[in-house]
Formats: structure tokens, sequence, C-alpha cells
């Protein structure tokens, strides 16, 4: 039976994945605890003690030995929502701050769509989107924080990948529910505050360049995962995985025009395309080695 219950406060369990998190993680959970009353903090072995951002005995902290990474973090948080009985899983980063009637855009969008068993999950914006007519849109992909996860699309689609580390572990999950027959919803209201990197700007002339300034070694994990993603899903989804290789192509010209440390992140992409690519030829050869057996 797959999900036909409306999200609720009860049946959907919040899932916040930390790792040496700052006091926007208590706002976070201060708002969330409005909202919801099931909170799970899947901790990736951080170096301070994170309960000190976190109010209240009610939150669930399940704290990991090492820094597993956000796929394997988020594996952790649905498997014990699962066996919890809870519906949906809501995944936050650990400095995205939900506004009140976050719960009822959720449930709106839920039951105006036609085909529940269908859904995969449902995103929320983070900047305005310019169509007042729909109440939401289908998407190809959405970002992890913010989206409601269906739990039985989950058991179907299956784990998240772990060895994604950090980044594309949404863009290939979302791809995956795409793939299993499920849709991805993103609604048309803001209803989060969240941060996409430590972005950084300069003016050229007339022209202003920006950048999400991402750290090197996130920058190798960009480069490696879009590489897998792209031999993984070009055919299937290949106008999504072309406009994705333009802003990876775009990201690297704001790495060299914009970026701190410029040098020790171009070296890190590189590095990444390169483990990316031999994975992808490893794979495939193990796949080939495979069928002739």
């Amino acid at each position: 039976m797959l999900n036909l219950y409306s999200p609720t406060k009860d049946n959907t369990f919040v899932v916040i994945v930390t790792f040496n998190p700052d006091g926007r993680l208590l706002e976070s959970i201060i708002a969330l605890d409005q909202i919801f009353n099931n909170i799970i903090v899947v901790d990736n072995s951080s170096s301070s003690d994170i309960k000190k951002f976190i109010n209240n005995d009610r939150i669930t902290v399940i704290k990991n030995e090492i820094n597993y990474g956000i796929g394997k973090a988020l594996n952790i948080g649905a498997d014990y929502s699962l066996l919890k009985g809870a519906k949906w899983m809501l995944m936050m980063d650990q400095d995205t701050i939900p506004i009140s009637d976050l719960l009822l855009i959720y449930s709106s969008i839920y039951l105006s769509y036609p085909k529940k068993e269908l859904i995969g999950q449902i995103g929320i914006s983070y900047y305005e989107k310019k169509s007042k007519e729909l109440e939401y849109f289908i998407v190809t992909a959405l970002i992890t924080s913010g989206s409601l996860l269906s739990l039985d699309a989950y058991k179907v689609a299956g784990s998240f990948r772990s060895d994604f580390f950090i980044d594309s572990v949404d863009f290939e999950y979302s791809l995956r529910l795409r793939k299993n027959g499920f849709v991805n919803l993103l609604s048309r209201e803001i209803a989060i505050n969240h941060r996409l990197g430590n972005h950084k700007e300069k003016k050229y002339f007339f022209l202003t360049v920006r950048s999400t300034n991402h750290p090197p070694l996130r920058r190798y994990y960009m480069a490696r995962n879009h590489i897998i993603l792209t031999f993984q899903y070009i055919l299937s989804f290949p106008f999504w995985i072309i406009k994705k290789n333009y802003f990876f192509l775009k990201s690297i010209f704001e790495i060299i025009l914009v970026d701190d440390h410029k040098l020790a992140k171009i070296k890190k992409t590189l590095a990444g395309l390169k483990d990316g690519i031999f994975y992808v030829i490893i794979r495939r050869s193990s796949n080939s080695r495979t069928s002739l057996l």
C-alpha cells in the first residue's frame, strides 16, 4: 500500500542531519518543534556537544561515531522513522528555518494532487516563483532541505546513496524516484529560510558574478558526483542533465572569477572529475564482466 496518508504533525518525522552546527540549529529546532511532534537529529560526529543547541528532551538524538555523510545519515533517520510508524520524513539542513505554515503547505499540495499514490516528495521553495496560478510545480529534482519524502516511496526506491557522501545525494534520489514512477512536487510558496553555501560576489564592469564559495573538499564531491550522475541518468533525463552540466561549467568559471583559494578548489575539482570518470569506467567494466558470466 503506497502512501495515502496526508502529512500531519504526528505521522511526519523531521530528520535533521548535523555536523558542527552553529546557533541556527537551535533556531530551526524551536521553529520545527512548534509544528511537528517528532524531531530526530542525526549527528555526524560533531566535534562539540550538539545538545547545547537542542531546547528540550523530546528531541531524539542519534550520534554517529564518525562522519558518514548526508546519504547514510538520511538512511539512518528514515529507518528509525519507519520503525516508529512514520508515513513521511521531512529532511532539513541544520541551518534551515521554516515558517509556521509549513505543514499546511505540504498538506494542501498533497490534497490538491490527484494521484496521491504517486507522490514521492513534496519540496518547498526558498526563492520566489513567478507563477501564481498553480499551487505546485511538477519538477525533475528537489534539494534535500525542506523536502517531504513519502516513506512508502522510500521503500520502493531504496536507500540514499551513502557513497556520494554529500553532494548530489538529493538529485540522484529525486531522479531515482522519477524512474520508479513517482513525482516530485515543488510548492510555489516560500516557506523556508535556507542557506546555499557561503555566497561571494564580485563586479566586473557592469557584470556581477556570484559564487557559492564552497570549500575545496566540497568542490571535490561536487565534481565527482556530478560525473557519476551525468553518466547514470543522461539517457533517462537528457535535458535535465544537460542543464546541470551547464551550471557545473558555470560554477568553474565562478571559482576562477570570484572564489577564495582558487587553486585549491580547481585542483579538488579536477581530482573529483578524474575519480568520477574512473568510477564510471570501473563500474561499467564490472557490469560487462558480470553479464558474461
